[in-house]
C-alpha cells in the first residue's frame, strides 16, 4: 500500500533518482527534482510530508535547498544525503536546515524506508500540534493575574523603596 504522504526526493544523479523510483515506487508517493530550484518549485505547488536532498549539487548545494525548504514549509521533515559526510557539514545541516537526518552515501534503503516512515510520522506530528494551538496569542483567552492597575501600583510601589 502507498503511503498518502508524499516525499521529494532532490539529487542531480538520475541513476540514484531513477533507484529511488524502482525501490520505493509501490510503497511510497513522492516526486523528484534534479536540482534545488526545481525542488524549490516543486514545494510551492505540492506538500510533501518529507525532503530528502543530496548535498553536493550544482548551483545549489543540499544545505542551502533544505534552508529554503524549511522557510516555504516548515512541518515537512528534512534529510541530507552526502557521500562527503564531514562534522562541519553535519553542524551546518543541523543548525541551517534543521535536518531530521543525516544520511551518508550509499545508503541502504530499508533503513532509509525506516528513515522516511518515523518522518512521514512527525510531520503528522507538526501538523496536528499546530493545528491544536492558535496562530494568534490573543486567541488564547488568558486571565492575566494582575490588571493593569495593579501592575501600576507594585511598579510605583517598588519605585518608592528604592
Amino acid at each position: 500500500m502507498v503511503s498518502p504522504y508524499r516525499i521529494l526526493f532532490v539529487d542531480d544523479n538520475i541513476r540514484f533518482l531513477n533507484s529511488i523510483n524502482r525501490y520505493f515506487m509501490n510503497r511510497f508517493s513522492f516526486d523528484v527534482a534534479l536540482s534545488g530550484e526545481n525542488g524549490l518549485k516543486l514545494l510551492t505547488e505540492k506538500t510533501y510530508a518529507v525532503i530528502v536532498s543530496d548535498y553536493r549539487m550544482p548551483h545549489m548545494n543540499g544545505i542551502e535547498f533544505l534552508t529554503k525548504a524549511k522557510l516555504l514549509a516548515p512541518d515537512n521533515t528534512r534529510i541530507l544525503f552526502t557521500g562527503h559526510a564531514g562534522l562541519e557539514v553535519a553542524i551546518t545541516a543541523i543548525n541551517e536546515g534543521e535536518i531530521f537526518r543525516f544520511v551518508t552515501k550509499p545508503c541502504d534503503f530499508e533503513l532509509l524506508a525506516d528513515f522516511l516512515t518515523v518522518g512521514i510520522e512527525k510531520f503528522k506530528l507538526h501538523v496536528s500540534r499546530r493545528l491544536e494551538r492558535p496562530e494568534r496569542l490573543d486567541e488564547l483567552n488568558l486571565t492575566p493575574l494582575l490588571t493593569r492597575e495593579e501592575i501600576s501600583m507594585l511598579l510605583s510601589d517598588i519605585s518608592d523603596e528604592r
